[in-house]
C-alpha cells in the first residue's frame, strides 16, 4: 500500500518537489476550500452540520481499520507503541471535545497525516519529521493569522496541536507497517529541524528586540505580530454567531502541548518490530 513511496525516494528531486507542491497546496487553499464547504453545507445548520462531518468521519474510520486490522493488532506487542496509540486516541478525544470549534476542522489530521508520510523517507527519523510538521502548521498559522481575512483575534495554538497529532498519526501509520528507511546520519546541528528552529527563533527574537514581535497588544504602538489581538475571557470561549464552545489554548500551554507531542511520537525511533 505505500509502496509507491520507495518508487517516490528514489528521485529526491522530484520527492522534495512534491512535499513543497502538497504544503503550497494546501495553505494556499484556505479560503477556496471554506467557499467549497459552504456551497455543499452551507443550507444546514451548525448543530446538522457537525453531525454530518461526524458521521463521515466514523465511516472513514470504519473503513480505514478494517482493511487495517492486522497492522493495528502490533500495537498490542510493544508497550512502548501501544503507549504512543492510546495517547494518540486520547489527544484525538481531546481535540474533539474541547480544541475544535466544528467538526471539519478533523482536516488538520488527514493533512498532515499525509504530509508526516510524504515527509519520512526524505528524513528517516520520527522525531525530525513530528517537528517539521509543527514547524509547518505554525507557518501556515501563522499566514492565515497575518493575511487571511480569518477575523481571528488570536494566533490559533490550538491548530498547530492538531496538525502535530496529524503528523504522529500519519508516522503511527508508518510504523505499523514496519516501514522504516534506513536513517541518515546528520550531526544535530545540521539537522533539518535544527536549521529551521534556529532560523525561527532567530527571527522572532528580532522582531521581539525590535518591537515587532508581542504576545498581548499594545493599543499604542501595536506590534506587526501579536499572539493576542484580545486575550480570551476564561477557559471557555463563545465565538460570535452560531453557538459553540471551545478551549483557547494560550502560548505556555500550547508549546507544552505540542513539544510533548512532538516527544511522544518521537520515540517511535527507538519501537523496533519484527517484520511478520
Amino acid at each position: 500500500m505505500i509502496g509507491w513511496l520507495d518508487k517516490l525516494k528514489k528521485r529526491r528531486v522530484v520527492h522534495i518537489s512534491v512535499v513543497i507542491a502538497y504544503i503550497l497546496l494546501f495553505m494556499s487553499m484556505h479560503v477556496e476550500f471554506g467557499t467549497w464547504l459552504n456551497g455543499v453545507f452551507g443550507g444546514l445548520s451548525r448543530d446538522s452540520y457537525n453531525k454530518v462531518i461526524l458521521t463521515i468521519v466514523l465511516l472513514v474510520g470504519l473503513i480505514f481499520w478494517v482493511k487495517s486490522r492486522e497492522d493495528w493488532k502490533k500495537l498490542n506487542k510493544d508497550v512502548m507503541l501501544r503507549g504512543i496509540g492510546i495517547y494518540t486516541l486520547g489527544a484525538v478525544l481531546i481535540s474533539y471535545f474541547f480544541l475544535m470549534v466544528i467538526n471539519v476542522e478533523a482536516v488538520h489530521f488527514v493533512q498532515y497525516a499525509i504530509l508526516a508520510i510524504l515527509i519520512f523517507p526524505l528524513l528517516g527519523s520520527y522525531l525530525s519529521v513530528v517537528i517539521i510538521c509543527a514547524m509547518v502548521g505554525a507557518l501556515d498559522e501563522a499566514y492565515q493569522y497575518l493575511y487571511l481575512d480569518t477575523r481571528a483575534s488570536y494566533y490559533d495554538f490550538n491548530d498547530i496541536f492538531l496538525d502535530t497529532i496529524g503528523g504522529g498519526l500519519g508516522l503511527l501509520y508508518l510504523k505499523i507497517k514496519n516501514y522504516s528507511p534506513i536513517p541518515k546520519k546528520v550531526k544535530w546541528y545540521a539537522r533539518t529541524e535544527w536549521l529551521l528552529g534556529g532560523v525561527i527563533v532567530l527571527v522572532l527574537t528580532v522582531m521581539t528586540v525590535t518591537g515587532n514581535f508581542t504576545v498581548n497588544m499594545n493599543q499604542v504602538e501595536p506590534a506587526f505580530f501579536t499572539l493576542f489581538k484580545k486575550p480570551p475571557d476564561g477557559f471557555w470561549t463563545y465565538p460570535r454567531g452560531p453557538y459553540a464552545r471551545f478551549h483557547i489554548l494560550r502560548p505556555i500551554p500550547g508549546l507544552l502541548s505540542i513539544v510533548v507531542s512532538c516527544y511522544i511520537y518521537g520515540l517511535l525511533d527507538r519501537v523496533e518490530l519484527i517484520a511478520e
